[in-house]
């Protein structure tokens, strides 16, 4: 609980700093995801910052089985685009109860065209590369027919991904449908990890921000 209460203070005092300046100057958006299912509920926070060309993008994962966040800071005076695909050097901040905070560097390769969506990301803890650095995707195919979309994401430890042995891999499997109403969408999950039993998670995916704004027209 204490990583999550810092965590969180962490984040509010992001907003506050950001709230100030200039509406041209700052981006805040995001969305969360609240389900019910196995092993445990499970509540998700997405939000993401911008300001003056440094981005901000956090997962806070609050749940009664295993609570994490990862928080990656990026600049984009350091990005390189090549059509549909983005190269990002990224800042890692991953924090859990059970090996506290650490901090990670790497490359966050992202792509987006009008069928698909992406991205391949690795992540280096110089304090302890071979055992704690990661290997991140995700890939999502958006539905036709304003149906919402399907993707696969997949976190592997850098060692075994080498290996080819993916033991330590952690899969989902997740779909969101469409719009039932301004930025609220169904949503489901299932989870696949070696030597653990299925998870899944049903609930709603919410934009807040389309949320409030679609509500004031």
């Amino acid at each position: 609980m204490k990583t999550l209460k810092g965590l969180l203070t962490g984040i509010a005092i992001g907003l506050a700093s950001l709230l100030p300046m200039k509406a041209n100057a700052q981006s805040i958006d995001g969305w969360l995801e609240a389900s019910k299912g196995i092993p445990t509920n499970n509540l998700r926070l997405y939000p993401k910052l911008s300001a003056f060309g440094v981005n901000v993008k956090s997962l806070i994962d609050i749940n009664g089985f295993y609570q994490f966040s990862k928080t990656n800071a990026s600049y984009d005076g350091l990005k390189t685009k090549i059509d549909s695909v983005e190269i990002n050097p990224v800042a890692t901040l991953f924090q859990d109860e059970f090996k506290g905070t650490r901090g990670m560097a790497g490359v966050n390769v992202s792509y987006s065209i009008p069928e698909a969506f992406g991205f391949a990301e690795v992540g280096i803890n110089p304090t302890n590369a071979k055992k704690d650095s990661k290997f991140y995707t995700y890939n999502g195919l958006i539905l036709p027919d304003s149906l919402g979309s399907i993707g696969l994401f997949t976190a592997s430890s850098i060692n075994d991904f080498w290996k080819m042995g993916f033991g330590s891999t952690y899969a989902e499997v997740e779909a969101t449908g469409p719009r039932i109403y301004n930025g609220v969408s169904p949503y489901v999950r299932g989870s696949f990890a070696k030597g653990q039993a299925p998870g899944w998670q049903a609930g709603i995916s919410i934009n807040p921000k389309e949320l409030i704004e679609g509500g004031e027209k």
